[in-house]
């Protein structure tokens, strides 16, 4: 898998994946291993997994999302960019109750 080393501010992406059937299995223990993925969670619906990425930049991201994307058996991924608002006042603190 890539490495980036920069003076980029780091990113936080979420990626969805879809892999091809018989496959879940190598690839979950493949990306499992990579410390740049956070989290790595199995998922139903259109995806089988759902990432949580940290790159030291847009740039490094692009590259390492790159690289997923060859992983024998990917077959599709979309990735959303989290983003934060500074201006609001304890956005990092907000909790939302879970049932």
């Amino acid at each position: 898998m890539h490495r980036c080393v920069g003076g980029e501010a780091m990113v936080t992406g979420i990626t969805m994946l879809k892999v091809i059937p018989a496959q879940e299995k190598p690839i979950y223990y493949q990306l499992k291993s990579n410390e740049r993925i956070q989290d790595i969670y199995h998922i139903s619906g259109a995806f089988d997994f759902l990432l949580i990425l940290y790159a030291d930049g847009l740039d490094c991201l692009n590259k390492f999302l790159d690289s997923i994307r060859e992983i024998r058996g990917v077959a599709a991924a979309r990735t959303i960019l989290v983003g934060r608002d500074r201006s609001v006042p304890g956005l990092d603190s907000v909790k939302v109750p879970v049932c």
